[in-house]
């Protein structure tokens, strides 16, 4: 398994957990009542996020 570490594995899973924790945030917003605009402009931003990283696979 370790074949497949590569040096850019934990600069990955740091972007990720970011992301993960900004989605959480945008779940705590939807239970706490957030308005809808500001809920679809966070998720857009963790989307974003997502996609940037995923570009950067090679």
């Amino acid at each position: 398994m370790s074949d497949h570490i590569h040096a850019s594995h934990p600069a990955i899973a740091k972007r990720l957990k970011r992301a993960g924790g900004h989605l959480a945030k945008v779940v705590a917003m939807i239970e706490g009542g957030s308005p809808c605009l500001d809920i679809a402009t966070q998720l857009q931003a963790v989307e974003s996020a997502i996609v940037r990283e995923q570009l950067s696979q090679p």
